[in-house]
């Protein structure tokens, strides 16, 4: 109790300085993925941005909140010594605190764990370094448990650890997730109600990260809780997902510092790639972008809550918010939709032409076998690729030359399957560049395209954590049943790719 009262002062008087809100309301900054790295330590040039482009455009944060890998602990694919870890976290550390005049919070991510030359032996240094700093910004002890919570004002802050790295700690998380939130269910003093971690609960359009995924229904199971904030797949995205008519959840997903962001890329997510989940007989409101180099900034007030996506050096892309958890109204989106309409005159100016898909082929197949013959339009322009690595299946799409005479403005395509194997394709589109230089694209096909019986196609891929195995790398938690669509084993795989007249 005593503890409690320390917090909760120290968190008052951190909520009064510098905010410009009236006396109930704050905001505070939502940053991800830094993923600060020797020896270049390029995560510091845009933290350092971040932290001007704040002051230029007049906010004033109470604090950070941080959705974990600060640091990059790895080097060629490899988890780094604990030594060089150690030089991560200093530097990381030091870094934030002199950027930002302000409290600087943050769950772990699974770089954060990383170390000792294995990608579970960082506990040593998340002991040196994580609880001292976290300890110190929080005012109070965590007892080696890296999740904790606070109150700011009228709203209650939960920070879960990425889970799978050790499992005791995954069992005593759940049981204080569940106390936790049932709290701030029954106190009328909590108005907003924020959790924030790592990993995403649910897949917005990659097949692999989600390790979370299993805290989804104890999160779900508190109808107080205004969002969960995550990073993790490095794009900047907010879904919600219905669970029925007055009980939504919204997941906001961002900011990934250490990524290559592209401050020009206002294509929006969708335009190249399948949206999986929320399935879309459950989906609410659904946007966002590819990595850009931004930073949300989040407004709480008890009237209700708004979520900018302010463009470093540039203007606010994208803003929303709500009163209600879950229902969401968009105040603005300046992503710019790709041309998807194309006349049949039109078809005679085409330069030049490409076919997208992503393919995942995890059989190793005899040099003999027959190839996987593309056909675009009866006219075979391509061989599918085996391949199957854990990328592969959400990063590796790839893209086909093909003959501009052979598009059409109905398009079909076939994928033959001569050896009867079992394979999927996603993401498919054709994209056409005009004489005039105007790119054109098909909507992107709408199912994910399985030869053969989906529930017998293993993922061979995932992140492997002790005790654990490896999480949620199956068909059934990364792809919504109603977008599959499969074909018998031996039979080409068919569908239609056209452009809006």
């Amino acid at each position: 109790m005593k503890a409690q009262a320390v917090l909760t002062a120290l968190v008052g008087a951190f909520g009064l300085a510098g905010s410009t809100m009236a006396s109930d309301g704050f905001s505070f900054l939502f940053l991800g993925d830094a993923h600060y790295h020797a020896p270049t330590w390029r995560s510091a040039e845009r933290v350092r941005a971040i932290a001007e482009d704040v002051r230029r455009k007049g906010y004033a944060p109470d604090f950070v909140a941080h959705v974990g890998d600060l640091i990059e602990n790895q080097e060629a694919g490899r988890p780094v010594s604990n030594e060089a870890g150690a030089q991560e976290w200093r530097y990381a550390l030091a870094d934030v605190k002199q950027a930002f005049a302000m409290p600087f919070f943050m769950a772990l991510g699974n770089h954060d764990w990383y170390g000792g030359g294995t990608w579970f032996g960082g506990r040593d240094n998340i002991e040196a370094y994580y609880f001292p700093f976290m300890e110190k910004e929080l005012g109070k002890p965590l007892h080696g448990k890296p999740f904790f919570s606070f109150r700011w004002k009228h709203a209650y802050f939960l920070f879960v650890n990425h889970i799978g790295f050790d499992e005791g700690l995954d069992r005593e998380q759940r049981a204080w997730l569940r106390k936790s939130l049932a709290y701030a269910e029954r106190n009328p003093a909590i108005e907003r109600v924020f959790v924030i971690g790592h990993p995403v609960l649910w897949n917005l359009d990659f097949v692999r990260f989600n390790e979370n995924h299993g805290l989804l229904d104890i999160i779900r199971s508190c109808k107080k809780v205004d969002a969960y904030l995550c990073g993790h797949t490095h794009h900047n995205s907010a879904s919600v997902w219905a669970f029925g008519p007055d009980h939504r959840l919204l997941q906001v997903n961002g900011c990934p510092l250490g990524s290559s962001g592209n401050s020009e890329a206002l294509l929006p997510i969708g335009q190249r790639a399948l949206i999986l989940n929320p399935p879309p007989a459950a989906r609410g409101y659904t946007k966002g972008f590819r990595e850009l180099d931004a930073y949300f900034v989040v407004s709480v007030a008890k009237e209700g809550v708004t979520v900018a996506l302010e463009r470093i050096g540039g203007d606010c892309v994208w803003e929303f918010g709500w009163v209600q958890p879950g229902v969401i109204e968009e105040k603005r989106f300046l992503g710019r939709p790709a041309e998807h309409a194309l006349s049949r005159e039109q078809l005679g100016g085409i330069s030049r032409a490409r076919l997208h898909l992503l393919p995942y082929v995890p059989e190793v197949i005899r040099p003999e076998c027959a190839p996987l013959d593309i056909l675009l339009n009866g006219k075979k322009v391509a061989e599918l690729p085996r391949r199957s690595g854990g990328w592969e299946i959400s990063r590796s799409r790839d893209a086909f030359p093909v003959p501009p005479e052979c598009i059409r403005l109905e398009n079909t395509v076939a994928v033959t399957n001569p050896n009867r194997e079992q394979f999927a394709i996603r993401d498919a589109y054709l994209e056409v560049e005009l004489a005039s230089g105007e790119t054109v694209l098909t909507p992107v096909c709408p199912n994910v395209l399985f030869a053969g019986d989906w529930r017998d196609l293993y993922m061979e891929f995932g992140l492997s954590h002790p005790g654990a195995g490896v999480l949620h790398s199956s068909v059934e938690v990364n792809i919504p049943e109603e977008l599959i669509r499969c074909t018998s084993l031996g039979d080409p795989i068919m569908f239609r790719l056209d452009f809006n007249r």
